[in-house]
This record gives structure tokens, sequence and C-alpha cells, in this order.
């Protein structure tokens, strides 16, 4: 099927080997009150990791608070966002071990973006 997302190194593709998907994505724009000037854009990004759809949950939960603070150009399918986003902080729930291995089999992780 393909590319839904990418930001720097970053992939979230649904291919018959790996299934890495978006949930959710949220934008948000508009002017300042006081000001009269534009915000600062924001987007989140919110997607579920199982280790039973190729990905390494793993790998996904230690990678994010990484790239607090980086900033890269984000491509939503092959159409690059108007503005490059930073990465601001970065959620993690829902985490589920599994109980006769320890490995992470599933997690929640929701990105929040803003323009720089």
């Amino acid at each position: 099927m393909g590319l839904q997302c990418a930001w720097r190194d970053r992939t979230w593709e649904v291919d018959p080997s790996r299934i890495h998907g978006i949930d959710n994505m949220s934008f948000s724009f508009g002017i300042d009150e006081e000001s009269g000037a534009w915000k600062k854009q924001e987007l989140t990004i919110a997607y579920e990791v199982f280790k039973g759809t190729g990905v390494d949950v793993e790998w996904e939960v230690a990678i994010w608070p990484w790239y607090i603070g980086a900033v890269g150009r984000l491509y939503i399918g092959f159409n690059e966002f108007l503005a490059p986003m930073k990465l601001m902080g970065v959620d993690i729930t829902d985490i589920e071990v599994m109980t006769d291995g320890g490995w992470i089999t599933h997690a929640k992780i929701t990105l929040h973006f803003k323009e720089p």
C-alpha cells in the first residue's frame, strides 16, 4: 500500500511484511488574538505498534525520546508539509510486556510537533 508519512528517517507505512500505520493525526494553526500574527503550527501524530505486525516495538519505544528537539521536514504521503517541524514531546502509553520473555509486544506512541 505504501508510505503514509515520513519525518527525518522515521516512516509510517503499510506493506506486506510490516504494518506501521498512523491511527490519528491532528493539526492546528491560527492567528494570535493579542498580536494578530500567525501562531506556530502544531501537529500531533498518534499510532500503535504491535510486535505481531512486523514492527520492533522495543526500538520504537526507545528511539523517540532521542529525537526530542530535532527539526525535520514532514512528508504526508509523498507531499512535503509546509514548514519544518520540531519534535516537542513524546507520550508512550499502554505498554504491554510478554510475561514469558519480557519482550514489549504493544505500545501506543503520541508525538507532538511544533513549527520551530
